[in-house]
């Protein structure tokens, strides 16, 4: 009778060992083993990129330039939405944010209006994540004109002026520059300062005067990247 117990409680032992294994479970004296913690976690990306940029396809060359020319392609991903309309820019990019588990979104727009902006900061300020919209009002044109246009005192001083030249088209000769990729990040290295410098003023002049200029704050997605640069050159030593 010893042995016959004996043997039932092998048989039992073993089955409910064979039920555990085929649940992902395997458990000894009463215990689950680290291996099986292990495989129950679910499956996470390696590396997480914490920056998103979305953008449409009048951007994309410019900032696809800086990332390579910065070395920041382990930081950030750049991703392009077919639509132009700025909603649907933020909204690509949320999606695309929420599967790459991003922890940022910086969504790069052209608005109509400065009050749009805030129409549009204001819709999305509760999203999963954080997101900052960078505008460009009228055009991402603005923001080109900041890099190779110097504003004098005298255009600075009149409002119907500056807004008239900002507006103008490109030199012939800038544009024909940026219309090669490979030297893209030559041509534009060395003005990129002075496209902050420019906008920041125009942002002073936004919040002091009726909001009638062209505007932008795109200069503040431009100081986020190169604090991830400089962190990027102090890594590499």
């Amino acid at each position: 009778m010893t042995a016959e117990r004996h043997s039932f409680s092998v048989r039992d032992r073993d089955a409910a060992a064979s039920l555990c294994v085929g649940s992902g479970v395997v458990r000894y004296g009463g215990e689950r083993t680290a291996a099986s913690l292990e495989r129950r976690k679910p499956l996470r990306p390696r590396h997480r990129q914490p920056l998103l940029i979305a953008t449409d396809a009048v951007a994309v060359d410019y900032l696809q330039c800086l990332v390579d020319g910065w070395h920041l392609q382990q930081e950030v991903t750049l991703v392009v939405c077919p639509s132009k309309d700025p909603q649907a820019v933020i909204e690509h990019g949320l999606r695309a944010g929420l599967e790459r588990g991003s922890q940022r979104l910086y969504a790069v727009v052209e608005c109509g209006s400065r009050q749009f902006w805030q129409q549009l900061t204001g819709q999305f300020a509760k999203a999963e994540f954080p997101v900052q919209i960078v505008a460009c009002v009228p055009t991402f044109h603005i923001w080109l004109m900041l890099h190779f246009q110097e504003l004098t005192p005298a255009i600075w001083a009149d409002a119907g002026q500056l807004a008239s030249f900002l507006e103008q088209p490109l030199p012939v000769a800038v544009t024909a520059l940026l219309q090669h990729r490979e030297s893209l990040f030559i041509t534009l290295g060395d003005k990129i300062e002075q496209a902050v410098l420019q906008a920041q003023r125009l942002s002073l002049l936004q919040q002091r005067s009726v909001p009638l200029y062209p505007w932008t704050n795109f200069q503040e997605l431009i100081q986020f990247l190169l604090k991830l640069r400089d962190k990027h050159n102090r890594l590499q030593g």
